[in-house]
C-alpha cells in the first residue's frame, strides 16, 4: 500500500508550494542541516502521545497503527509516512499540532504547504523557539 507522505519543520519565512517541495526533497536526501528545536520536539511528543509510533504496537495491535513506517525526527523536522487509508483521519491531527507549535506542514502528495496561522517570526537556529 502506498503511503501518504508529509513533513513538518521550523521555518523563518513564508514558503511557496514550490519552495516547500524543494525543502522537503532536501530533507529526504539529507541535504538540509538539522539542529534541535523545542517546537519540533513538542510537536513530536504531542503527536506520538496521541498516535504512537509503530514500535509501540504489538503484532496483534498493528491494525490500529496509522503509520507506514517509523517517524523520522531529526531535530528541526519530522517526516511522516501515513497509511493511505488512515490519512483522512490522521492528517488533520498533524495539521492541528503543526499550527499549535508554529511549524510549516508540507503535504507531499498534493505539493501543498500549510503555514502556521500566526506570523512566522524570525527565529535563530540555536534551538530557541518563539512558540514554546
Amino acid at each position: 500500500m502506498k503511503a501518504f507522505n508529509c513533513a513538518v519543520w521550523i521555518e523563518t519565512r513564508d514558503l511557496s508550494h514550490k519552495a516547500a517541495a524543494k525543502h522537503f526533497d532536501g530533507l529526504l536526501e539529507g541535504k538540509i542541516p538539522q539542529a534541535f528545536d523545542r517546537s519540533v520536539y513538542a510537536f513530536f511528543t504531542d503527536l506520538t502521545r496521541r498516535l504512537p509510533e509503530p514500535d509501540e504496537f504489538t503484532d496483534a495491535e498493528m491494525d490500529g497503527c496509522p503509520w507506514a513506517c517509523a517517524l523520522e525526527n531529526s531535530g528541526e523536522s519530522v517526516i511522516m509516512a501515513l497509511l493511505r487509508d488512515r490519512h483522512v483521519e490522521v492528517f488533520p491531527v498533524i495539521l492541528e499540532l503543526a499550527d499549535k507549535y508554529g511549524l510549516v506542514c508540507f503535504d507531499a502528495q498534493n505539493t501543498i504547504v500549510h503555514l502556521p496561522s500566526r506570523p512566522i517570526p524570525e527565529r535563530a537556529k540555536s534551538g530557541s523557539s518563539a512558540w514554546a
